[in-house]
């Protein structure tokens, strides 16, 4: 079943094409590989594809519905995105950092005893 598609996915940068067209199908379940050189467009369709960026023309979709309709909450909570170059500005341990990606998981209380597990499994399936 596919889970996430670009539907001709078209980004200029600073006056410069970098997606021209792009379409692509991820399958869900499965692992993708995106691989080019350098400035071939990677990050820039990710970015497309977790509604960071807003394409000049095409879509992202996941499951059928557009990427950029989907409400912020829904959006964090079905799309995880880490940039090549997340750098943290302050201390903190790991497990914090994982536990920032249950933000948008998190009751009107915080976090709670799931998000609390799945930062552990997620740390444990990683070693």
């Amino acid at each position: 079943m596919t889970a996430l598609t670009a539907d001709a996915i078209g980004l200029s940068l600073g006056g410069n094409r970098v997606l021209d067209g792009v379409s692509v199908a991820f399958r869900r379940g499965r692992v993708t590989a995106l691989l080019g050189p350098n400035g071939a467009g990677k990050s820039s369709l990710l970015s497309c594809l977790a509604a960071l960026r807003t394409p000049d023309s095409g879509a992202a979709r996941l499951d059928g519905s557009d990427v950029a309709g989907l409400d912020r909450r829904e959006r964090a909570r079905r799309i995880g995105f880490l940039p090549q170059a997340a750098d943290v500005h302050w201390d903190v341990d790991v497990a914090t950092l994982v536990g920032l990606g249950r933000l948008p998981h998190h009751g009107r209380w915080g976090a709670g005893a799931a998000d609390r597990a799945a930062v552990e499994r997620a740390l444990a399936a990683t070693d």
